[in-house]
Parts: structure tokens; sequence; C-alpha cells
């Protein structure tokens, strides 16, 4: 129960993220409006445009909200089997009816808006899912009209059912008043002083955002009464003072987020930090909080509260300490950044200095998390456990397809339907490395070993590659199978070196990885930490099959210290132009060549091969060696490695031990 519990939390946190990310072109619009808007009224001019401009990006923000409860609702649609057009636009008349069910107060309504945004798709369609389940609901059948005709229909009373629900809940909530509450008490959380008032202010602030809830309208009492206290052990906290020193980039002072997301953020998260920096210029930060998301995005909680805080205390003591003077002058929240610390201050160099202390000091509160995020981004829809990723079937997408009756549309269901099967049925097993040594014959000492990938069933056998690979790269994972065996083989090194065992351990990798600079980025600071112990290699279909990018990448991976092996060597198209286009240090043959050599052409192409890699100064390693007969044809032509059952076959961590051991 815990379990499938915490599963459905996962999906529609997922869910909730990506449809956030949708948003993201609306985002930009009304930022940009935002931005422009605000710079005309700095700078006093067109006046009239700038009052357009301003009106536009209010019914944006007005929209904003039935927008989010679309795209998300149309993302837990996905999730659960239902018609997602259908799902979107009644997520979005479900909003249209709670916002209504809730009443005509501004701030009341203005507070709220964002969060029934998010939480209205949240509820609704889970409740569509469930009464979607119950045969009853079900008003046409397959055989009387089209997919789509029948998908829709079905769900008539499912979103009728849901809507009646909903609307309870909205009644509810109405009578409840948690708003006017709130706001009722939040004058006196003032009456503790300006630093007390400022910190409730700052801290509730970042709180109501994180869930969804606009900080700036249900907050409006306390700041109001903020703004008309007077000092408080010499320091002012008001509008102006929390603009300039608090909130800077906007709430959670996310101006030190965009410097963190630009430092040691993905390129994903670069992009949206690149674009959200003009409108943070004034505070203004919708792109990062909808964009990244920052709502309801636990990696980042932590920081978004604790940064304004701290910035608020920097800045009260360096005006109770008379280096920056008491906030002197009345700006409203969206003042530009630097030039809000320099009029609130009359000029004070000093208070500038502040403001940028205090974004350093947040951006090191923020790069923690932000790495955080690097490292356990999930973008897609269908999460597959083993490898801590995800994957996107878009099933909605082919079951659109199905009413085309063109083959094609039932090929690309079935193809999606089976690898989503497949994927599902080996999300169960587990996945591990086994080790293959490879061996010297001419003294029969173990050189190295090659990882290779192995997962393991409930029912106690073992999965080759051979098996589920095909599906990994039909669904677009091998960059994630690759950088799961890297990692496993990393730490099986760091294992294998405290008990004082040092072997060069080798991992496959494929283009998919080799194209993603992050990827790329990632190898590389592993092959470092192990000063070359962790070999990779790289098949000629991987070489060929985007050469540039291929290249770039094996010249960092050497640089940081790899060895590079060219796979399954002799098997591709252009074989020996890989050996001058790339920067190599050996080739493994591929066990075709080996079960060629009971003829004399066999023998001849092998032959040949061997020459032309002592020519080019390459180590060999021969592959696919089984018998006495190959070891000794393969044994007299000089120094090569091989790798094949006549030895070992691929063993487990433990057994591989006991090998290296006993020699056998």
């Amino acid at each position: 129960m815990a379990e499938a519990a915490s599963a459905a939390l996962a999906g529609s946190t997922r869910a909730l993220r990506d449809g956030l990310l949708w948003l993201l072109p609306f985002l930009l619009l009304a930022a940009m409006l935002s931005f422009f808007s605000a710079l005309f009224d700095f700078l006093d001019l067109w006046p009239q445009q700038a009052r357009l401009l301003h009106r536009l990006g209010d019914v944006l923000g007005e929209l904003l909200p039935y927008a989010m409860s679309g795209s998300i609702g149309a993302m837990l649609a996905i999730r659960h089997h239902l018609p997602r057009p259908p799902v979107a636009f009644v997520c979005v008349a479900l909003l249209g009816l709670v916002s209504a069910g809730i009443g005509n107060d501004h701030d009341e309504a203005s507070a709220l808006a964002l969060a029934l945004g998010l939480f209205t798709p949240l509820v609704g369609v889970p409740l569509m899912a469930f009464f979607h389940r119950r045969r009853w609901t079900r008003l046409a059948h397959a055989d009387v009209a089209g997919a789509n005709v029948v998908e829709t229909v079905n769900l008539v009373l499912p979103a009728l059912f849901a809507a009646l629900v909903v609307l309870a809940l909205a009644v509810l909530l109405k009578r409840a008043d948690p708003v006017s509450g709130l706001q009722t008490l939040l004058p006196a959380v003032a009456d503790g002083g300006a630093l007390g008032g400022g910190l409730a202010y700052a801290a509730l602030n970042s709180l109501s955002w994180f869930l969804g809830v606009h900080g700036y309208y249900l907050l409006q009492p306390l700041l109001s009464a903020l703004n008309e206290a007077g000092a408080s052990a010499g320091v002012v906290v008001n509008e102006a003072f929390l603009g300039a020193y608090v909130f800077i980039g906007g709430s959670g002072a996310t101006w030190s987020l965009l410097i963190a997301l630009l430092l040691g953020g993905d390129r994903h998260h670069r992009t949206i930090a690149l674009v959200a920096l003009p409108t943070a210029l004034f505070n203004v930060n919708e792109l990062l909080l909808f964009g990244l998301p920052i709502i309801l995005n636990p990696r980042l909680f932590l920081p978004f509260l604790a940064v304004p805080l701290m910035n608020l205390l920097v800045a009260a003591a360096a005006t109770g300490a008379g280096l920056v003077p008491a906030v002197s002058a009345h700006l409203p929240l969206n003042a530009p950044v630097l030039v809000n610390a320099w009029l609130v201050s009359g000029g004070e160099p000093a208070a500038v200095l502040v403001q940028l202390l205090n974004v350093a000091l947040g951006c090191a509160l923020y790069l923690p998390a932000v790495r955080a995020l690097r490292r356990r981004r999930t973008a897609e829809e269908g999460y597959f456990a083993p490898l801590d990723t995800t994957f996107n079937r878009r099933q909605e997408e082919v079951c659109l397809l199905l009413d085309d009756p063109i083959s094609e549309a039932v090929r690309v269901q079935n193809e999606q339907s089976r690898v989503g099967r497949e994927l599902e049925r080996l999300s169960v097993g587990e996945f591990m490395l086994h080790y293959q040594p490879i061996v010297d014959p001419a003294s029969g000492r173990t050189l190295c070993c090659e990882a290779l990938l192995r997962v393991g069933m409930p029912d106690g056998g073992l999965e080759s590659p051979a098996a589920f690979l095909p599906w990994f790269e039909r669904a677009g994972l091998l960059r994630e199978v690759d950088l799961w065996v890297a990692r496993a083989a990393s730490r099986q090194l760091d294992a294998w070196a405290e008990q004082g065992l040092h072997m060069q351990v080798e991992v496959n990798l494929t283009v998919d990885t080799l194209a993603d600079e992050d990827a790329v980025t990632e190898l590389a600071e592993l092959v470092a930490r192990h000063h070359g112990a962790l070999a990779l290699e790289v098949t000629e279909q991987a070489l060929s099959a985007d050469p540039e990018n291929v290249a770039a990448a094996l010249r960092t991976l050497r640089r940081a210290g790899a060895r590079i092996y060219i796979d399954d060597f002799g098997t591709g198209h252009s074989s020996l132009s890989y050996l001058h286009l790339f920067e190599v240090d050996a080739i493994k043959i591929d066990r075709s060549f080996v079960l060629a050599l009971d003829g004399a052409a066999g023998q001849r192409v092998f032959s040949g091969l061997l020459a032309l890699a002592r020519q080019l100064g390459l180590d060999v390693v021969v592959e696919g060696v089984e018998t006495a007969a190959q070891l000794e044809f393969v044994g007299r032509h000089g120094t090569v490695a091989v790798q094949g059952w006549y030895y070992s076959r691929p063993l487990a961590p433990v057994a591989l031990e006991d090998y290296l051991r006993t020699g056998a």
C-alpha cells in the first residue's frame, strides 16, 4: 500500500512538473510584457504604450491558472490512460467553476488563483480516472463509433461526477475562508517589530509561492503594516527594503538561483536561466517559478525559504551597524536590481555592495540544490526504476493514429505497446554487472576485464544485453544505460581498491552518450578519478553515426586518461577509416573472425588485421576465443590479449575475485 501511494505521488509530481514545463512559451510572452512595461515605467517613456503592455500582462496573468490547469491535466491524463485533449478542457472548465464557487473578492481570488490552477487537475483528473473505470459510466462502445469519439463520449459522466466532487470541495473551502482568516491575523505580526515582521513576511512569502499561492496578494495586509511601521533598532523593513535587499530577483531571491543555474545546472537549466535574466532585473521570476519549476519542488524548498531570510538578516545587520543608511525612499518591489539599492539608500555605493553580497551568499546556498537537480532531473513520463530514469511512450499520439485506417498507424501502436510491455517486464529485475577477464595468452595473466550488463529476473534467470538492449534503444534510454554501467563499474573499482585489487575495467558506450555533452563530462570525471582504470569501448556503428561529435567526445575522454577501444572491429562498413579519423588505443577483433579461422581465407583476413594494428601501433584484443585450436592460432601472432569462454565466462564480482586468486 505504501509503495503504491509513493508511486502515485511520484507520478503526480512528474506530471505536475512536465505540465508546468509546457507553459514556458506562455510564461516567456508574459514575462516579456512585464519586462518592457516595467522598463518603460522606470524610464518614464511612452506611458500610453506602457499602460497597454501592463494591461496585456495582466490579461495573461489572469489566464495563467487556466493554462496551468489544462497543461497539468493533460499530463495527468497520460498517466491515467485518459484522452488528453478532452481532459485538458475539462480541467479548464473545472477551474472556472471552482473560481466562481470561491467568490468574487479580488484579493482572495488573486491569492488562490494559482493554487487552484495547480490543485484542480491534481484532484479532478484522478477522480475522472476513478469514475472512468466504472463500467456504468460508459455511454458508448467501440463498435458504434471511432476510438476518438468513444473516448470522448465515455468521459462525459466521469467529468460530471468529478465536477460535483470538486465543486463540493470548493464550497467547503469557501466556508472555511482560510485567506481572510490569515489576512486578519497578519497585521498583528508586524507589532513584533520591523525585523520580526520582515522575517515573518519573507518566510510566509516563500512558503506560499512554493505551494502555488500568490504571496504578494495573500500577504498584502502584512506588507501594508510593515510600510506603515517605523524604524526598529535603526532598521526600516518595508516594501522598498524587501525589494532592494531581500527578494533580489523575485520571491526566493532568485537572482542567486539564476547564477547558481548558470554555474552548476545542465543545458536545460542554463537555457531557462538565460531566458529569465531580463525579467529578473525587475524582480519578476515567474519563468523560474513555473518553468524550472520551483513550485512544489522539494529539492529547492530549503534554499528558496532560507535565502530571503539570510538576505534580510545580513541587510538588517549592515543597516544597524551603520554601514548603509536606513531606507529613505519608497519604491515598489519591481524596481530594477542594483538601481533599487542605490535609490533606497540615497545613493550610497555600500548599499549596492550589500545587495551583491546577498546575491553571492544566496548563490552558495542554491548551488548544492541545483547540482542535485542536475543529477536527478526527470522530464519524461513513465519512470523506470532499475535505471533511475524515465521514458515517454506517448500513448495518446498512438491512440489518435488508431482512428486513421492506415496500416502504419497500427504498426506504430503495436511497436510502442510492445516496448512498454517489455520495459515494464524488465523494471522488476535487478541490474548488475558481470566481468569477463581479458588474458595475456603467453603468461596466462589477467590484464583487465570488460563490464557486461545483466538483468537478474525474479525467477532467478539472467538476461543478456542481446535480449533487453534493443528495447532500451527503442525507448531512447541507451544514454541512461551507459551512465548506469559506468557508475556501477566505478563503484566496483572503488570496492576492489579497498581490497588491494587494482585492475582496468572496460565499459561500452553508445553514440547517444557520446553525443551528449553532460554525459561526456560525467564520464570524464569518472575516468579522471580512477586515473585511467576505467577504459571505454565504442562500436564502429557508434563511430559512423555521428563522427564529428564522437571524435570530440573521444578527445575529451582521452585527455581525462581513458584508453579507447574500437569494439567489434571489422564488422562495420569502413573499418580502416576509423583508425586515422579517431584517437584510439586498441581494437577488439570481432568473434566472427575467430569463427572463420577454420578456413584459409579466414586465417589470411585475421592475420592481415593483426599486421595492420601492429603497423599503426594499436593494441589488439581478440574476442570470442573458445577452443584450444583458436587460441593456438591467435598466439602465433605475437602480443595480443584474448577474451572468451576458453578462459572464462563473464563472472559476478565475487566470482571474478576467486578467479584472480586461483588463476582459473
